[in-house]
């Protein structure tokens, strides 16, 4: 797809691209909404376990920032501007048969930050109140911040943690019980 783009993305192409038979696709898949929507599905969820790694054995106010420049870094890839582009067209273009798939991924990213705060408090790091609420404004502001990013400017991580460092920081005072 990033090569031919969407429009001309077919099951003929994805068969020779493969080297199998359209059948086989047929087999595991009805047409192309529902190829795309697994597509999604899987991508959105690699990209979630990849950012939440980011967290790895760090405290909380030094997570937040670390993943927010993976998440931006992933919008601003040519990969997540067309994964931003097909969660559109299934959302918006497609039959209203399954639910809103950037609903879901929101909400997943809310839930995993959410399990992540609810984990610094019972650690004793942070003392928040209202976790979902909290986890849902932070992941909110920073989809927000991702696609107002100008994808024509060069990537600069270190602009990007310093918004982020702002960004999380503010949030967790906001929403701290002390």
């Amino acid at each position: 797809m990033l090569e031919v783009g969407f429009e001309r993305f077919s099951f003929d192409r994805l068969a020779r691209f493969a080297r199998i038979g359209k059948p086989t696709i047929y087999a595991r898949f009805a047409n192309k909404e529902e190829l795309l929507r697994e597509l999604l599905t899987w991508r959105i969820e690699h990209n979630q376990r990849e950012i939440l790694s980011r967290a790895d054995g760090q405290s909380l106010a030094a997570a937040i920032p670390a993943m927010a420049v993976s998440v931006v870094e992933v919008f601003a890839s040519p990969e997540g501007r067309l994964v931003e582009r097909l969660i559109d067209w299934l959302d918006y273009e497609t039959e209203a048969t399954h639910p809103s798939l950037r609903i879901w991924a929101v909400r997943n990213a809310a839930n995993t930050l959410e399990a992540l705060m609810i984990q610094a408090n019972d650690c004793g790091e942070t003392r928040l109140r209202d976790v979902s609420t909290a986890a849902r404004f932070m992941v909110e502001g920073i989809a927000g911040h991702a696609r107002m990013c100008d994808g024509r400017t060069a990537f600069s991580a270190a602009d990007h943690l310093e918004w982020a460092t702002r960004y999380s920081a503010m949030v967790l005072r906001e929403f701290s019980a002390t």
